[in-house]
């Protein structure tokens, strides 16, 4: 399943992460694959969340053991309840924006984002309206229409 090119990257063993973190995506993939059919497409998008925040944050680069039985419990009950989101994913929403706008790292995306400026506002636009949306409170019509012009400037500037 980790093979996947463009859901989890690892091509090949030489390219995962962390070994450690297989038992508990192994676990994760058991409890989805028992989930009811039209629950496990949602199930494997919540997965795929799960794994990028934990290889970006570096999650299982140490000592994992308490780690991973927690992550399976959070993630699991992710899979059942969409508001039990697990705290790695709402902490990894939250630093993506300052991880790509770090000194070190924003020279890899400054020819792609223009420049870090319009990138920080597009990027809290889009926040915005996810964040209005993901929690069900009600997204006034210019908050829609930035978050709507934001995912179109990251569309844009990403080539789709």
């Amino acid at each position: 399943m980790l093979r996947h090119p463009q859901e989890f990257g690892a091509i090949s063993s030489q390219y995962l992460p962390y070994v450690s973190i297989l038992p508990a995506f192994s676990a994760l993939q058991t409890a989805l694959r028992k989930l009811p059919a039209p629950r496990q497409l949602d199930a494997q998008r919540k997965l795929r969340h799960w794994y990028w925040a934990s290889v970006f944050t570096n999650r299982y680069s140490g000592a994992v053991e308490s780690t991973s039985a927690r992550d399976y419990r959070d993630v699991r009950d992710w899979f059942e309840h969409d508001d039990a989101e697990p705290g790695l994913i709402a902490e990894f929403r939250a630093d993506l924006q300052d991880t790509i706008m770090n000194k070190v790292l924003w020279q890899q995306f400054d020819g792609q984002f223009v420049n870090k400026e319009t990138f920080g506002r597009r990027f809290g636009q889009l926040a915005d309206l996810r964040n209005g949306i993901r929690h069900s409170r009600s997204v006034d019509e210019v908050s829609r229409k930035e978050g709507e012009a934001a995912i179109l400037w990251f569309e844009q500037v990403n080539g789709r």
